[in-house]
């Protein structure tokens, strides 16, 4: 079934509020990552947020 004119608006304004980055890994490093993830119930990308959000507390408190 196509996509209403009203979804079509309503995933745009939902993509709006995220900022995206594409992120690359050697090969093989992705089904690890996907692992670990899922091991601490996460998506990978809650997991790479978290990871990300608390590496960056961690070197702003360094200084």
């Amino acid at each position: 079934m196509p996509q209403t004119d009203a979804q079509r608006e309503a995933v745009a304004r939902y993509h709006a509020k995220f900022d995206e980055f594409k992120l690359r890994v050697p090969r093989g490093e992705g089904d690890a990552l996907r692992e670990h993830a899922r091991s601490q119930g996460e998506t990978v990308n809650q997991f790479l947020v978290r990871a990300v959000k608390e590496t960056r507390e961690r070197d702003l408190a360094k200084r």
